[in-house]
């Protein structure tokens, strides 16, 4: 589970098939699916359904809010929107910078 999680915080929109591939795990057979799944229900991973056959899997919603943020800025916004999903992706990425270093001076102590 572990695994899975630390591949689903570096690739933030991966697939349950891509997570299982990239931890090294078996990607079809009977109860492939079973590492993600307690993955989920541990609450290490976050799932969201693009499609009922398609699902992006992040590590929290900060990662799953700057995926849907890069999509969209992919998707060619006018200037002002870009303007202002640059805004958000800096206020967010401001937000994890404060929340590791104080991760990291807990950790010193």
């Amino acid at each position: 589970m572990a695994a899975i999680a630390d591949i689903v915080s570096a690739v933030p929109g991966c697939s349950k098939a891509a997570a299982l591939r990239a931890a090294g795990l078996p990607t079809c057979g009977l109860g492939y699916l079973r590492p993600v799944n307690r993955a989920i229900d541990a609450g290490m991973v976050i799932v969201e359904y693009a499609r009922p056959n398609l699902c992006r899997l992040f590590a929290d919603e900060l990662a799953r809010r700057l995926f849907d943020l890069r999509r969209e800025l992919m998707a060619s916004p006018s200037p002002e929107r870009a303007a202002e999903i640059m805004a958000e992706v800096d206020k967010i990425r401001a937000t994890q910078a404060a929340s590791y270093a104080m991760a990291e001076e807990g950790a010193e102590q």
